[in-house]
Parts: structure tokens; C-alpha cells; sequence
């Protein structure tokens, strides 16, 4: 096809996003990427197959031109490293895209500073996606369309901080800005956010106007807004009356609906609010340390206070219910002799996947962990993944364990084909799974410094083995060092 060709190919497309047909998209940018497509028509391309849902292909275009050591290549631009990680955020692989992202020039290419800021939220820290979206608002170069996207995710932003006097003023003016029927479904996810702000504020006849007047915006539409409304409905109910059975009905309708939409992060909402407005600390344990992200634990702690009482150990069930048929200890993987070795790939492949009890992982963000400031390559990494998932399905084999590792859609989760139980030690602070090893050490050293000897002798493994975690910990931002020679120590932060 030649480049003017594809020029009209990428506009009808453009089309066909902004109505909404994102299937008619998606084959048409399906069929455009079995060609060979020139240089100037990669990054197009690419931005229309994120925004089209198909991230990986955008990904598989670009990379050679990221991720490439050969001359004859010309450096990628700014802003083919903007999209790439924009592409790599919504495949999961979060850390190499905020890499990638802080490197650049926010000045010559201001989308960077709205993408860190999205990748920030897949993390929910959104007190740092603040100062990026303030920035990009007020960029003179960006259009008005990009401005008024990054004033609603700046709002969302304000909100969920509990910047109420910042978030009125701005919600005001976008509620106004917005009142235009080509704008109609960007209005209604503006009255959904007015509504969240309301119940923040314990208002309930606003939050209540505010979602039937979301609900009258999005009644003609079938996406996931709609579905956010019914959610943000639920989630009202149960704050007026947590204790009334018509409102833990309600919530938990939006549980089975966001099962069969595959929107885990509603799940983990759901029993956030649950947790807050029937000041359930049970529930709150169970959120905590079944939540990666350090940013909500710490937004959770905040809101429950006393109630949530956080232990050393967590027992997590998996499985069907019924009677218990076992239990593995994930600190048994730093013992001599027992468990996983702690350290190798399978025992941290174990603990990533048992740091999450409401998302599955994907290939990349457990790639993302799994090899923590290496390249994801969309031809080798997945394989690199696969391998070890296949180690750890082996090792549950030979110990006559009845977990499994199940695969649905690209992405991965524990189970047990028996009730079954796995013992978590308390997350870290950077969020992180914990291995075995170096949550002992945390737990019998706190914040004192402590030197490789003492270290040995609680682990009991030998001085190599014992350095080579605590170098790990150390490039992984877990454990700082101190001093050299025999003055050297360790401490957690």
C-alpha cells in the first residue's frame, strides 16, 4: 500500500474510533499492519492501535525502533518513545513505561507528562500523577481537546486526594465546558466524578442527582461508563446504610457484573468501600495485603485507622470452600532444604502471583517484576515467562500440591483445585512481593542495621547465597547499605 494510501486509511480509522466502532477499527488496523508500513506512518499507526484496544501491535511496531542496537535505524523521536510507553502502561509493564516516560523532554513533547500521569493511576498513586497533570493543563502547545482530557483526569486526580476546594472550582467549569452533544459521553463521565465527589463529601442528595443525571447521559451508550454509574449507585447505597441488605445486594450485583466485564479493579474497590462504611477490619486485612499497589494500602490505612489491624502473617485462602486440605508457608522458600529456593525465578514468581487476590497477572507486568529494569521484548519475553510459570507448575507437581496456575485471556492467577491455604508475610512499603529471606530479616530487624553474619545465622544459608539476595534487595530499592569491608550493614528504609 503505498504512504498516501495509508494516510487516508489512518483517518477513516480515526473515524471510526471517535463513533465508537472499535471492531471495525481494529480489523482495518489489523489488516494495515500485515503490510510493510513506512517509517513516517509507524507512530500514527501505532497511536490508533492503543486507542483502537491493541496495545501489544503498537508495541510490535515500534520496538524495533526503541529497542534496536543496529546504526542503520535512525534514533527513535521523543515521541515514538511517548507512545511506546503508553503502549507498554496498558500491557501492564508499568515500570519500564515510567522509565522510559521520565527520561523525556516534558517541554517538546507534553503528551509524556498525561502518560506518566495514566500510568501513575494503573498504580492508584494518584497524589503523584497530580503535579504531572497540573503541568500538562497548563503546556501552551498541547490543542483543547488535550487540554480538556487532562482537566477530567486532573479532576479524577483531586478527588480521589480529597482536594475538594481544588476539584468544586474545576468541576464547576468542565460540567459547563462540556454541555454539547458531541461532548455528551466525556459530560456524563463528568457527572460520574461529581457524583464520586459528592459521596466524599458525605453529600447524598448531590451524589444521588449527580448519577441520575450521569445515568440519563450514558442510557444510550453500552460501555463501561454506564457500568462505572451503576457502581457509583451501589456504592451510595451502602454509605447511607451499610448495614441495610438492600444495600450489600446492590454492591454485590456491581461484584457479579464487574466478574463477567472482567473488571477486577472494581472487585477491589467494592470491598474498599465495604470495608470503610461497615468499619469491617477483617475485610480491610484482607484487602491490604491482597493489594500490590502501596499507594491504596496506604489511602486504606488512612481510612480505617485503628480498625485495620495489620498482622505478620496472612493466611489466604484459595480454592473452593469447604474443609482445608493444606497449607504452604511462602517463608519456607528461604529454609535450607524446604520449599522453594528463595530468590529463584519460581519462588518469585510465587510470591508475585500471591501479591494480587484480585487481578491476574499479565505476561508483562509479571515480566515486569519477575526481571525487574530489563526490556520487555514482545517476541521473547512472554516465552522467558512461560518457562518459569512451567517450572512452578512442575515444582506444585513434584510436591504433590494442589495449586495450579490458570490462564484465562493472557493472563495468569492462582488457584487450587482443593480448599487450600498460602501463608503471606506483611507486603513491603514499595509494594513489592516479598521473598521469604528477606522478609525474615525485615521482620527480626525492623529498622535496626544489621551485617552479613548476623544475616546467615537467621537464615542459616551460606555467605554467597546470602550476598546474592541481599545484592538483590539492594538494586530492588528494598535494603540500603552502609558503610565497607567489615563495617558494611544493611538496613531496611
Amino acid at each position: 500500500m503505498k504512504p498516501e494510501e495509508i494516510k487516508v486509511v489512518i483517518g477513516e480509522v480515526d473515524g471510526l474510533i471517535r463513533k465508537g466502532e472499535g471492531n471495525a477499527a481494529q480489523k482495518r488496523l489489523l489488516d494495515l499492519a500485515k503490510g510493510r508500513l513506512p517509517r513516517p506512518q509507524l507512530l500514527p499507526v501505532a497511536v490508533l492501535m492503543r486507542r483502537a484496544g491493541l496495545p501489544d501491535w503498537g508495541i510490535r511496531l515500534l520496538n524495533p525502533i526503541i529497542r534496536t542496537t543496529s546504526k542503520a535505524l535512525s534514533t527513535a523521536t521523543e515521541a515514538e518513545k511517548a507512545e511506546y510507553a503508553a503502549s507498554l502502561t496498558r500491557i501492564g509493564a508499568t515500570q519500564e513505561a515510567l522509565r522510559i516516560l521520565s527520561g523525556l523532554n516534558a517541554t517538546s513533547t507534553p503528551e509524556a507528562l498525561l502518560f506518566q500521569s495514566i500510568a501513575q493511576f494503573t498504580l492508584w498513586d494518584y497524589a503523584a500523577a497530580l503535579p504531572l497533570l497540573a503541568r500538562f493543563v497548563a503546556t501552551p502547545s498541547i490543542s483543547d481537546y488535550q487540554r480538556l482530557v487532562g482537566s477530567v483526569n486532573l479532576l479524577a486526580a483531586l478527588i480521589h486526594e480529597k482536594h475538594f476546594e481544588r476539584a468544586d472550582g474545576l468541576l464547576k467549569q468542565l460540567l459547563e465546558r462540556t454541555k454539547t452533544p458531541e461532548l455528551n459521553l466525556l459530560h456524563g463521565n463528568i457527572l460520574e466524578l461529581a457524583a464520586q465527589n459528592a459521596i466524599f463529601h458525605a453529600d447524598w442528595k448531590a451524589a444521588d442527582g449527580y448519577i441520575q443525571q450521569s445515568e440519563a447521559a450514558l442510557s444510550n451508550t453500552n460501555t463501561m461508563d454506564a457500568f462505572y454509574t451503576r457502581k457509583w449507585r451501589a456504592v451510595l447505597a451502602l454509605m447511607q446504610a451499610p448495614n441495610k441488605e438492600a444495600s450489600r445486594s446492590g454492591l454485590e450485583n456491581v461484584r457479579r457484573e464487574a466478574r463477567e466485564r472482567r473488571h477486577w479493579e472494581t472487585l477491589r474497590d467494592c470491598d474498599y468501600f465495604e470495608a470503610i462504611a461497615r468499619r469491617d477490619g477483617a475485610l480491610g486485612a484482607r484487602l491490604y495485603f491482597g493489594t500490590p499497589y502501596v499507594a491504596y494500602r496506604e489511602r486504606l490505612a488512612r481510612e480505617l485507622g485503628a480498625v485495620l489491624v495489620i498482622p505478620r502473617k496472612f493466611v489466604w485462602r484459595v480454592g473452593p470452600r469447604g474443609k482445608v486440605k493444606g497449607q504452604y508457608d511462602l517463608l519456607l522458600g528461604g529454609e535450607e532444604g524446604e520449599g522453594l529456593k528463595d530468590g529463584q525465578l519460581p519462588h518469585r514468581l510465587l510470591t508475585i502471583l500471591a501479591s494480587d487476590f484480585y487481578r491476574p497477572h499479565r505476561v508483562a507486568t509479571i515480566c515486569d517484576l519477575l526481571y525487574p529494569n530489563q526490556f520487555f521484548n514482545p517476541r521473547t519475553s512472554p516465552l522467558r515467562v512461560h518457562q518459569v510459570i512451567l517450572r512452578l507448575r512442575r515444582w506444585f507437581d513434584d510436591e504433590g500440591l494442589p495449586m495450579t496456575i490458570d490462564e484465562e485471556a493472557g493472563r495468569f492467577r492462582l488457584q487450587a483445585s482443593v480448599p487450600f491455604e498460602l501463608v503471606l508475610a506483611a507486603p513491603f512499603a514499595a509494594g513489592k512481593a516479598r521473598s521469604g529471606a528477606i522478609a525474615k530479616l525485615s521482620q527480626a530487624f525492623g529498622k535496626d542495621p544489621f551485617s552479613v553474619s548476623r544475616a546467615m545465622e537467621l537464615l542459616g544459608g551460606s555467605e554467597s547465597t546470602t550476598l546474592r539476595l541481599l545484592k538483590r534487595a539492594v538494586e530492588d530499592g528494598d535494603v540500603r547499605v552502609t558503610g565497607q569491608g567489615k563495617n558494611t550493614r544493611y538496613l531496611f528504609p
